[in-house]
């Protein structure tokens, strides 16, 4: 017996639609992922921003305000080449210790 089109496009229609009920994901388990990203970014920019404020302090007494930083990275680097030093890898480094791994933090920035 021979099948028609017809006859395939509705077996595939049904396996589809099972298919397409077993990948859906609930609203409230979206709405909770959604919530979980959101809470996720807002910390990581926060802390991203406390470190900046934080860099911009440290650095003020040696070259003064620091303005439109992306990373506390970019702060101490920005003194460094201010002050004279020119030997800097563009790869990011530690310039001062924050907290994690056992090291301190430094207040106090030399160049």
């Amino acid at each position: 017996m021979r099948t028609t089109k017809k006859t395939r496009t509705r077996r595939k229609t049904a396996e589809d639609e099972d298919d397409e009920e077993d990948d859906k994901v609930s609203k409230t388990a979206m709405d909770s992922a959604i919530r979980l990203a959101a809470d996720s970014a807002t910390k990581k920019a926060a802390e991203n921003f406390r470190k900046i404020r934080e860099a911009e302090q440290v650095v003020r007494p040696l070259i003064g305000d620091v303005v439109a930083m992306d990373s506390a990275e970019d702060v101490y680097r920005t003194a460094l080449e201010q002050s004279g030093v020119d030997n800097l890898r563009r790869s990011p480094v530690r310039l001062s210790g924050d907290g994690q791994n056992g090291d301190q933090p430094e207040r106090k920035f030399t160049p």
